[in-house]
C-alpha cells in the first residue's frame, strides 16, 4: 500500500490506476509510521460511482471515491472539506466560496496579481482542521481543473461568499446567514455521528472565523477592497 499524508494525518491507501497516483504523487510519503487510517477503493465503489455518473471513466471515479472516503474519515479528527478557492496572503488563509461558475478562482487570481507573495493553497477542495483551538486549511491534490494547490497549511483568517455585481462592496455576515449558505459547499457525512461531529465543528468555525459577503466585478479594486476589509485595514 501507498502512504498518503493529508491534513497532518497518515493514510494507507490501495488504488489501481496510474492517473490516481499521478494526481496524489506530491502527497505520497515514505515512512514506517503507523497510518491513522486505511483506505481502499473497491470494485463495488467504482461500479456504484459509474452508475451514478456514467459519462466519466472509471479511473476518474477512483480518484473521487478515494477523496470521499478520506473526507468521511477525517471528520473524526476535527477535519472537514469545503468547496472553495483559498489564497494565502501574509501567512493567513482567505477562503472564497460560491456556486460553481461564480468566479472564485478568478477573484483569487486577482489577489495573486495585486499582492506579491500570495499563493493559492487549493483551488477547489481544501481540508479544514481544528487544532488546539485554531482552524487551519490544508492543500490537497483535489484542486480543480486549473490545478492550483500547495502541500502546506495556513491558519484561516476569514471566509468570504462571492456573488457577481457591477459595483464592488463587502459586508460582514451573521452566523445564522452563513449557516444557511455554507452547507451547499460542504462534504456532508452520510453517518449520523459524522454529521453530528460536523455540526459541532461548524459551530466552532463560525464563532472563530469572521465571514463576509463580497459583491464584486472582475477588477483589481475588488481584490483590494476585500483584502483591506478582511485584513482589518478598511
Amino acid at each position: 500500500m501507498l502512504k498518503l499524508k493529508l491534513c497532518d494525518l497518515l493514510f494507507d491507501i490501495k488504488i489501481k490506476y496510474k492517473c490516481t497516483l499521478d494526481l496524489i504523487k506530491d502527497y505520497v510519503v515514505t515512512t514506517e509510521d503507523e497510518a491513522d487510517f486505511t483506505v481502499e477503493v473497491t470494485k463495488e465503489d467504482l461500479t456504484l460511482a459509474a452508475k451514478k455518473e456514467p459519462a466519466f471513466p472509471i479511473p476518474y471515479h477512483e480518484s473521487l471515491c478515494l477523496y470521499r472516503k478520506i473526507c468521511a474519515l477525517v471528520i473524526s479528527h476535527n477535519a472537514f472539506m469545503m468547496h472553495s478557492s483559498v489564497v494565502v496572503h501574509d501567512g493567513v488563509a482567505y477562503v472564497f466560496t460560491a456556486k460553481s461558475g461564480t468566479g472564485k478562482t478568478t477573484h483569487s487570481m486577482l489577489w495573486l496579481k495585486n499582492f506579491p507573495g500570495s499563493f493559492i493553497i487549493n483551488g477547489d477542495k481544501p481540508i479544514f482542521r481544528l487544532i488546539d483551538g485554531e482552524f487551519y486549511i490544508y492543500g490537497t491534490p483535489w484542486c480543480g481543473k486549473e490545478g492550483y494547490n500547495k502541500n502546506t497549511r495556513a491558519k484561516v483568517g476569514a471566509l468570504c461568499f462571492i456573488e457577481r455585481a457591477k459595483e464592488n462592496s463587502i459586508l460582514p455576515m451573521a452566523g445564522r446567514d452563513v449557516l444557511t449558505k455554507i452547507f451547499d459547499q460542504l462534504y456532508i457525512p452520510e453517518k449520523k455521528d459524522g454529521m453530528e461531529k460536523l455540526l459541532t465543528l461548524l459551530d466552532s468555525f463560525l464563532k472563530s472565523v469572521p465571514a463576509y459577503k463580497l459583491s464584486c466585478n472582475i477588477s483589481d479594486e475588488a481584490a483590494i477592497l476585500a483584502e483591506r476589509t478582511m485584513n482589518k485595514k478598511g
